[in-house]
């Protein structure tokens, strides 16, 4: 069977093909993007009723629920100050669907796209699949995209940028200073973002700070991606949103309907829920805030670990002098840690580290990183 150049281009997602060898026994898994917590139980118990009503046995909207896209549009409104009609909010399955109907909408050949590097591994292949051009946009050392960063990056093809805050793997984030200066740049420009803020609930330093709310005037050049499902501890439930002016929304609509339709009722139900019970979501970002610093304390012990401090999301993205592209295998092999190779990131001398998993697991993982490389001395 032939297959088409689009898809025989794709790599596999380095992340879950390295959780998927950390399953072997006795190899303490720290690759999880996700809690490694169940969804809380009360939200379960309203999972079970939802099931029982027949209205969620049907076809829905295929733009989503009335309700939930109502919702969303009146939380982002009160979070950002900024008005969003629940037109401009089309639910999908999982944040990644919406940020893959997000790059085919904006995306398509001789369009460049730049994207922060190091940076999630998913997006490239998303702009592959769309036929677009990727142009990485190097952030190191700072792990700090800047407006002169992207100056020198642009090229005249360059239509849409990709941000994500707090970011996946550096844990950096943006105050609303640096973020209003992107989006300037971005209006200037004629440029689209296309904000990925579902680690936005998971902020340590300072405030979770979205780019509408640092800057309005950019609403008609953005693309804003979210979802329940870190916030919430709602990976399995699959429920995502993308919010963008009335008429993309409505083109991402349309595509939607055309290849998975409505995301499914009970998990809809369940978002809605999730979302008037915000203590949820600050309940989980302080559990992950005391596993930030157990795992920075321990990082920090180790003089040949060097790291930037996470500000947000669930990850440390550190490097180990004297080591090679091959430190996730190594680490795998000869200490049973998982961990996901900096090279997924579009950076081989890094590596990420969830500190997403067990308090106890985390402890163990990082006393045998630090025994690991002791013994390399």
């Amino acid at each position: 069977m032939h297959l088409s150049t689009r898809v025989r281009s794709l790599t596999p997602s380095a992340t879950s093909a390295t959780r998927d060898r950390a399953t072997m026994h006795g190899v303490l898994n720290l690759t999880a993007g996700e809690l490694d917590l169940p969804t809380p139980s009360a939200l379960v118990e309203l999972a079970r009723r939802a099931v029982a009503d027949p209205a969620n046995h049907h076809y829905g909207p295929a733009a989503g629920s009335p309700a939930l896209r109502e919702r969303v549009a009146h939380d982002v409104s009160r979070r950002t100050g900024v008005h969003i009609e629940s037109g401009s909010v089309l639910i999908t399955n999982g944040a990644k669907q919406a940020a893959y109907q997000a790059i085919c909408a904006l995306v398509g050949p001789g369009v460049d796209v730049l994207i922060p590097s190091p940076g999630w591994g998913t997006y490239p292949q998303m702009v592959a699949l769309a036929a677009g051009t990727i142009v990485p946009v190097s952030t190191a050392p700072s792990f700090r995209l800047t407006v002169d960063l992207l100056e020198r990056t642009k090229s005249p093809d360059s239509r849409v940028l990709v941000l994500i805050s707090p970011d996946n793997p550096t844990g950096t984030t943006y105050d609303q200073n640096e973020l209003r200066a992107i989006a300037h740049w971005a209006i200037a420009n004629d440029i689209v973002i296309v904000a990925d803020e579902i680690y936005r609930e998971f902020t340590y330093v300072g405030e979770p700070t979205s780019i509408l709310g640092a800057a309005p005037e950019v609403k008609d050049n953005l693309i804003i991606v979210d979802g329940v499902s870190k916030a919430y501890a709602m990976t399995g439930w699959r429920v995502g949103w993308l919010i963008a002016p009335p008429a993309v929304a409505a083109a991402t609509a349309a595509m939607q309907s055309h290849t998975t339709s409505n995301v499914n009722g009970v998990s809809q139900a369940l978002a809605l829920a999730a979302l008037d019970r915000p203590d949820l979501a600050e309940r989980h970002r302080e559990i992950l805030r005391s596993r930030r610093m157990l795992t920075l304390q321990h990082l920090a012990a180790i003089d040949q670990v060097k790291f930037h401090e996470p500000q947000g999301a669930f990850y440390v993205f550190p490097r180990l002098r004297g080591t090679g592209p091959d430190l996730a295998d190594r680490l795998l092999d000869e200490a049973g840690i998982g961990v996901v190779p900096g090279a997924a990131f579009g950076s081989p001398s890094h590596v990420r580290l969830s500190f997403a998993a067990d308090e106890e697991i985390l402890t163990t993982a990082l006393e045998r990183l630090a025994r690991w490389v002791r013994q390399r001395q």
